[in-house]
């Protein structure tokens, strides 16, 4: 036991003092797992709901909701990552899982709610889904060449199901006699290299065979070259290879009903709200083997940052700005600018708290984070509010959380 101890304590000196200017920069070996998960909207804050009374201004909500209509976004990203630091190179590898979902419901509804309809005039109302999930394995290989950091970042992904389009449509129309007719319509489509209709029937082995069937390519890279006191920075990944979707999936809905709304007002009736409920019943969910299989990417990413450090590594003042696409290089693909500001206070690498804002991956964020560091481990976490919507993203809209542990000496 006492010969392990001393073996121990000898490999943290020869980690710190060969390959580290400060005792807590950096690790010869590293083990580190992330969490982060997020969720925001651009329609009601946590404070419009958790009241003792809920009292909500349907008027007001209309008015106030944007003509693009109302987002709902979760995301996660975890992951876990194993890396080396030699001297002046770099190694790492990391594998984890990339989550996005975005609902969009039309003005349409808010208008309906807060406003009415005229009689005898329809209001459609659509709701739009875009989900994307990848499980993703990448490796890092870095090094210090002259006063350049060079990274080159190669990456794997499977993509595991795919959504981007109608999720339902919902139509709704006043009659003269004061009753309300509902229409509720739904094809939703979802793509994935597994059948998960018949997932019951698939082995282990099975499912992951379909699953890396589909496995597509991107290559990453990092430069970073210092000007005195300022570190300039960019960023890239880019797709090479689409990864590839071979199922579709689809789940059928339709039902309606006629809602006397003039004798519930007067109380003469009441509404029953299992008859707005869909059972399992109601639903028509079928899968297909497509004949031509269908390619996605994961998102491509160009950023350039500059940090300052005036104060040594004391404090760190740091600008960024580039483009994001979504699904790039296919037919649905779009273009969204992201930006990033932060100031950072750092005690030795032991202590550090930053506070940041940014626009990023289609959400407004404004974080708060610190990290405790003491060499053996290190714990980082941070916390934000977020939302679609610039101004609705500094009230409580959204927010957003990770936690990152490393251990390693």
């Amino acid at each position: 036991m006492k010969k392990l101890s001393c073996l121990f304590i000898f490999l943290i000196g020869i980690s710190t003092f060969g390959f580290s200017k400060n005792f807590f920069a950096q690790r010869f070996f590293e083990l580190q797992v992330g969490v982060p998960v997020s969720f925001s909207n651009n329609v009601l804050s946590f404070d419009d709901i958790m009241k003792e009374q809920l009292v909500i201004d349907l008027t007001k909500l209309s008015d106030s909701i944007s003509p693009n209509g109302a987002d709902i976004v979760i995301q996660s990203t975890p992951y876990f990552a194993m890396n080396f630091n030699i001297a002046v190179v770099h190694v790492g590898f990391s594998i984890g899982l990339d989550v996005y979902e975005k609902m969009n419901v039309s003005k349409d509804l808010f208008d309906f709610l807060g406003k009415g309809n005229e009689i005898g005039k329809p209001i459609n109302v659509s709701i739009n889904n875009y989900t994307d999930a990848f499980l993703y394995a990448e490796a890092d290989l870095g090094i210090n060449f002259g006063r350049f950091n060079i990274h080159a970042i190669p990456g794997i992904f499977m993509p595991v199901i795919s959504s981007s389009g109608s999720l339902a449509n919902v139509t709704f129309e006043n009659k003269e006699d004061g009753s309300l007719d509902l229409l509720i319509k739904s094809n939703a489509e979802f793509l994935s290299n597994v059948d998960f209709v018949k997932i019951n029937q698939l082995n282990v082995s099975e499912f992951f065979n379909d699953l890396s069937s589909g496995i597509g390519f991107d290559l990453g890279g990092q430069l970073s070259i210092p000007f005195g006191k300022t570190v300039l920075s960019a960023k890239a990944r880019i797709p090479i290879v689409p990864g590839q979707l071979q199922y579709k999936m689809t789940n059928s809905v339709e039902k309606s009903l006629t809602i006397n709304t003039a004798e519930i007002v007067s109380g003469d009736a009441q509404l029953n709200l299992n008859d707005l409920k869909i059972d399992n019943e109601d639903f028509n969910l079928t899968s297909s083997k497509l004949s031509e299989k269908v390619s996605i990417n994961r998102p491509l990413k160009f950023n350039v940052f500059a940090k300052y450090s005036p104060i040594g590594n004391l404090l760190n003042l740091c600008a960024g700005g580039g483009i994001g696409v979504y699904h790039p290089f296919l037919s649905d693909n779009f273009m969204y600018p992201e930006y990033y500001l932060s100031a950072g206070i750092n005690l030795i690498d032991m202590l550090k708290f930053t506070v940041s804002t940014e626009y990023s991956s289609q959400i407004f964020k404004h974080q708060i984070a610190f990290a405790v560091n003491i060499r053996l481990v290190e714990f980082e976490c941070g916390a934000s509010l977020q939302s679609t919507d610039f101004s609705k993203s500094f009230s409580n809209n959204g927010f957003g959380a990770y936690a990152i542990v490393s251990i390693g000496f």
